[in-house]
């Protein structure tokens, strides 16, 4: 079932959606103090890597390495498969 979740186009495009919103947010939150500009430099799924919360409660996690001036960081979404499948009709 995992391997059906995680290894689709169709989750593929879901999840660009969802770094799309996120990338979008992040953009309106900081607008006042600086004119960012996000991108996508290298995108990997990774079907092995699979982040359990609870027993029974299976999640996407989206990680991001961001940078700013000359500094880093990193950026993770948890977000629940179930709620994926809801808001997405999968």
């Amino acid at each position: 079932m995992v391997s059906e979740i995680l290894n689709t186009e169709e989750v593929d495009r879901i999840l660009n959606m969802i770094i799309d919103e996120f990338f979008y947010e992040l953009h309106v939150a900081w607008e006042n103090v600086v004119d960012m500009k996000c991108t996508v430099a290298q995108q990997e799924s990774n079907p092995q890597m699979i982040c359990v919360m609870e027993p029974d409660l299976l999640v996407v996690v989206l990680c991001f390495e961001v940078f700013l001036a000359e500094r880093r960081g990193s950026v993770s979404l948890c977000i629940p498969v179930d709620l994926l499948k809801q808001f997405f009709m999968i």
